[in-house]
């Protein structure tokens, strides 16, 4: 966290700030010769028989992929689409032998997050009758759900730098939260790519739009990068609390006055502090683990010891998902969130963007 709060402008860090601006040096340089390397022909794509959509980002950490997926996901569904999502399961077990995560109801749910990966989990709790197929060769798991699952669109993870693989449409989620001082390249900041890679995208979508007074200088500065992409608005709306327990679900007005241990492992937990804030808690004591953080015995014995200073611990879904198999003595709830489009029309116009050729 320290590392990143550097990268972001939070630290003052002069000597280390320099050490990183070499490094990013060489890793622009890495990008330029990939990206040669596939305008040139010297890195082959391979293609699939069905259209596919890629959803991204340009920073490291948490823009709201996840969400977001299960949100377009469900807007293709309901259009008539057969979906099915790929995605790496980073740290997974099915990360290099490849897998399938699929809720066929609201009771069955196969494999176990430490197979398939947290997101991956995450995605089929929230997508019925949707195939999430994991694995480090998106094109293998492609072909096996157009096999298997007879799938017409496919919903492409974190795939703005998945190059291998041809897509169709490129959607580019954009975090406005950052600070100007963290749009350097990574190490360095935590961009993955220069700012004009979004040239790309045919879809970007603004995200985390509530944590600024104003977003008209983001929309003015990515229609300035793109003007042809359509460009969206979107937030991350809290919906209720949830026990980690026995899924009772409890109003957000529960979170007035109270002493709050905000507990997450994700990429960007600013995001949902700062969404726990809205509900006007007494306090809040942030407890930060890295993203796809794997709770150990010390940490959850760290947080039982915090939540005694405290009237509740709230975490994010996607660390219930790593957390609910673990034994902590401490009541535990988690912040159920949409991703919601707040743009007018913004159906009608992405389904344009998405299914048309």
């Amino acid at each position: 966290m320290y590392l990143r709060e550097i990268m972001l402008g939070k630290r003052k860090g002069l000597i280390i700030r320099q050490i990183l601006g070499v490094l990013s040096l060489v890793y622009l340089v890495l990008i330029k010769i990939r990206m040669c390397g596939y305008r040139y022909g010297f890195l082959r794509k391979k293609k699939l028989p069905v259209r596919v959509i890629s959803v991204g980002n340009l920073t490291v950490g948490g823009s709201g992929k996840t969400p977001a997926i299960i949100e377009i996901a469900s807007l293709l569904r309901d259009a008539g689409k057969r979906i099915g999502v790929l995605i790496r399961g980073y740290h997974s077990q099915y990360e290099q032998q490849q897998g399938v995560v699929l809720q066929s109801s609201a009771f069955s749910l196969q494999p176990s997050e430490k197979d398939a990966g947290d997101e991956a989990y995450l995605l089929a709790k929230n997508l019925i009758n949707i195939p999430v197929l994991v694995g480090k060769n998106r094109w293998a798991s492609g072909k096996y759900a157009i096999k298997k699952f007879s799938c017409d669109t496919l919903l492409l993870d974190d795939g703005f730098q998945h190059l291998k693989l041809d897509r169709d449409v490129d959607i580019l989620l954009y975090d406005v939260s950052i600070p100007q001082a963290g749009l350097r390249l990574f190490p360095q900041g935590v961009l993955r790519e220069p700012l004009s890679a979004a040239k790309r995208a045919q879809v970007i979508i603004l995200t985390h739009t509530d944590m600024v007074t104003d977003i008209t200088p983001y929309e003015n500065m990515v229609r300035g990068l793109n003007p042809e992409a359509l460009i969206l608005a979107s937030i991350h709306l809290p919906l209720y609390l949830e026990s980690g327990k026995n899924s009772t679900t409890y109003p957000l007005s529960w979170l007035k006055g109270k002493r709050i241990l905000a507990c997450s492992g994700i990429g960007c937990p600013e995001s949902f502090e700062h969404t726990l804030r809205q509900f006007e808690p007494d306090k809040i004591i942030p407890l930060r683990f890295p993203d796809h953080y794997s709770y150990d015995s010390a940490c959850l014995i760290r947080i039982e010891e915090m939540a005694k200073e405290t009237d509740m611990v709230v975490t994010t879904e996607k660390d219930m998902v790593r957390l609910a198999a673990k034994d902590i003595s401490c009541p535990l709830f988690f912040l159920k969130i949409r991703f919601s489009i707040i743009t007018p029309n913004w159906q009608e116009n992405l389904l344009r963007f998405l299914c048309s050729d």
